[in-house]
């Protein structure tokens, strides 16, 4: 898992704790960021969520609350 966060981190610009963090690699058409993990395509805020919050935590959809849809501030 640890080099998956280094790829996946790399292609994300961070900003401060409570801004956007943008994706800077593949988009969907609708604007989503995506991300190739264990042979098949998932999207980038998810990736993030997992990473910062672990598999266990995820329970349902992972909403944008700031509605920008390539943003990936867990």
């Amino acid at each position: 898992m640890k080099d998956i966060a280094k790829r996946f981190w790399k292609k994300v610009h961070m900003l401060g704790p409570d801004d956007c963090w943008h994706w800077m690699a593949g988009k969907t058409g609708g604007g989503y960021g995506v991300f190739y993990i264990e042979k098949r395509h998932t999207t980038a805020h998810r990736v993030a969520y997992i990473l910062a919050h672990g598999l266990d935590s995820v329970v349902g959809d992972i909403d944008h609350l700031c509605r920008n849809r390539s943003c990936c501030n867990p």
